[in-house]
């Protein structure tokens, strides 16, 4: 042995021939391998190397000159010697030597075929050879033989088993006189392909490569002039056992039922056999096989093993491999604890479920507090262990816990159920008609339970809307809770928007329509429907019919820094035309960004004179003057 391998030195025919098999083995088990024949090729002498009797023809008779082959083992091919070495008998459409029996075929003799013939046989394997002794043919003086019609001598089996990429060889050849010609066809009529070929004036057909297709009856014709005759026979197609369906390893629970199946396709149909450990597995007791079908009832740890299905039929033999566990153990729910708290709408129906890991499976119970549930209109227990309750109450609400037991131990978990009230809408968006640009803020209040975490989301035709993406369009406002009540809103806001050049009095403060009371503070909006200058840091308002001359000017917004604010400093640019400004302000929340800079003018408001930024010189302060002036 090494390495698995196995190693026979000097060997002898009679001691080694034989079927071998590998068995490989560990804790878990044993299996074998496939079957492995080994064979010796030989060729024996001829028994007796005295002169053959003499075989005494006529003229025009045929005549059949028999080889008988010593014992061997290996393909032989034939060959004949004619009087003497190396003079050999040429096969043509009168001679024919079948390599399936050795034996020289004369259709017709004649007189030039008179002399002494050796068999000669050759072993493929080892290329050995050995040679009969002569057999005379001898010409009778009795006058030649008339003619008569083809008498076939050598045929094939009514069928021949084919396997599957074999070479089939068919033979067929006729004494008579005159010469017999052989011609072959299938009976159904379909051509041969083109892959048949026709050898030794068409006495040999040989099929290469032997398929599905090629399946069927074959014909051989012999005819002269005196008539014909035919031999059929069947070629029929066979193949070594191929798998359709194997098992796979297994892990079942002691006490529960183990079933097996394995499928092979063959032709012929394959036998099936079982093994377990390398040993056969034979049908008693708790133990059933039906043909490629194993099935072992009430498991126990003994089962446990290696096992294997065998297909079997003449051209092959294989194999399929499958370990089988048999799990013996208490319940545990390592794997699978209870959820430590569920949550559940008033209402609903609740699932709690029980896996525990227990073979064999565990009896499962459930109990409320220390009180064993029971089922009722409203409460289930599954065989699988679940718990269900349906139109769910507070009252459901507390501890649960699931205790399993089999016959190797018990285990139990422990969750905990709340039952929570229902969320919903106590205010929702309302329809509503808008002037393009104006900025609007749709509303969305809610009633939920003080335990639950609630997030707000909004669509948009459908479609969610990405506020950090769309904040240019999008802005969400609110979220806090004031008794239980939650409130959200999201507001729509544009870049500046023009009106008319009429003059309209500055609004006063008021609540945008569906915004929400936030706290202890409004949402407030002023409007500055009219020009708006903002000349040294001072912020005025009048009302105006002429137009801005374009230009760069310095406006402040208000920053949220925790709890106080900020002014800074920022640059815009006013275009021709834009005679008014939509102008935001706030109580204590930070600005609504109103244009691509995310500015917030404040308007309305008289302030105190602020510092311009150290960036302003004094020329640039007096071309914000002459500016806007």
């Amino acid at each position: 042995m090494s390495g698995g391998n196995l190693i026979i030195n000097s060997l002898d025919r009679d001691q080694d021939t034989g079927i071998y098999q590998c068995t490989a083995f560990n804790t878990w088990g044993t299996i074998l391998s496939c079957r492995a024949t080994l064979q010796f090729a030989y060729l024996d002498n001829f028994k007796t190397q005295t002169a053959r009797s003499a075989v005494n023809v006529r003229e025009g008779q045929g005549v059949v000159l028999l080889c008988g082959p010593p014992m061997h083992s290996g393909e032989l091919t034939f060959a004949w010697i004619f009087n003497e070495y190396p003079y050999f008998v040429q096969q043509d459409s009168r001679r024919f030597i079948s390599q399936e029996t050795g034996s020289l075929y004369i259709a017709k003799v004649e007189p030039s075929d008179v002399g002494n013939y050796t068999c000669v046989v050759n072993n493929s394997i080892t290329k050995g050879k050995v040679l009969s002794s002569p057999t005379p043919l001898v010409l009778r003086n009795d006058g030649a033989m008339g003619e008569y019609e083809p008498k076939i001598e050598v045929n094939f089996p009514d069928t021949v088993p084919a396997a599957k990429g074999s070479t089939v060889k068919l033979e067929c050849f006729a004494l008579g006189n005159p010469v017999p010609e052989i011609s072959w066809r299938r009976t159904s009529g379909v051509p041969f392909p083109s892959k048949v070929k026709m050898k030794n004036s068409n006495a040999v057909l040989e099929i290469p490569h032997f398929q599905q297709e090629d399946t069927g009856t074959y014909e051989c014709v012999a005819e002269n002039s005196r008539g014909k005759n035919a031999a059929r026979g069947r070629i029929a197609f066979q193949a070594k056992p191929h798998w359709l369906q194997t098992m796979t390893d297994g892990a079942l629970s002691i006490e529960e039922n183990l079933f097996w199946e394995c499928k092979a396709n063959g032709k012929p149909k394959p036998s099936y056999s079982w093994l377990r450990n390398g040993d056969n597995l034979m049908a008693e007791g708790r133990v059933q096989i039906e043909n490629g079908a194993l099935s072992i009832a009430a498991l126990n740890l003994s089962d446990a093993g290696m096992y294997q299905c065998v297909a079997e039929n003449k051209h092959g033999i294989i194999y399929s491999s499958a370990e089988l566990m048999v799990l013996a153990s208490p319940p545990s729910f390592s794997k699978n604890p209870l959820k430590p708290l569920l949550k559940a709408r008033s209402g609903s129906e609740v699932v709690l479920e029980c896996k525990p890991q227990a073979s064999p499976r565990a009896i499962s119970l459930w109990k409320k507090s220390n009180e064993i549930l029971q089922k009722n209109e409203r409460i289930t227990l599954l065989p699988n262990g679940t718990l269900k309750i349906v139109n769910a109450t507070r009252r459901d609400a507390g501890s649960y816990t699931c205790i399993a037991k089999n016959q190797f131990g018990t285990a139990s978990a422990t969750g905990r159920l709340l039952i929570t009230e229902p969320t919903r809408i106590t205010q929702r968006p309302a329809n509503m008609e808008i002037i393009v640009g104006e900025s609007i803020v749709l509303p969305c209040q809610i009633a939920s339970d003080p335990v639950l975490d609630v997030s707000f989301s909004w669509e948009f035709n459908g479609q969610l809307i990405d506020f950090h993406r769309d904040a240019d369009h999008f802005d969400r406002v609110g979220g806090v809770s004031h008794q239980q009540h939650w409130t959200t809103a999201v507001r729509l806001f544009y870049t500046l928007r023009k009106k008319g050049s009429s003059a309209v009095p500055i609004g006063e403060p008021f609540l945008v329509p569906g915004s929400t009371l936030f706290g202890s503070s409004f949402d407030i909006h002023l409007f500055c429907t009219c020009l708006c200058k903002i000349v040294l840091g001072k912020c005025f308002h009048c009302c105006m019919d002429s137009f801005l001359t374009p230009g760069s000017f310095y406006v402040y917004s208000w920053k949220k820094l925790g709890s106080k604010l900020r002014l800074e400093w920022i640059e815009v640019e006013v275009g021709i035309g834009v005679e008014a400004l939509q102008c935001y302000g706030h109580a204590k929340f930070p600005p609504v960004w109103i244009d691509k800079w995310k500015l917030q003018i404040t308007c309305g408001h008289t302030h105190n004179e602020i510092p311009m930024p150290k960036e302003i010189t004094s020329s640039s302060q007096q071309l914000l003057m002459n500016e806007l002036t």
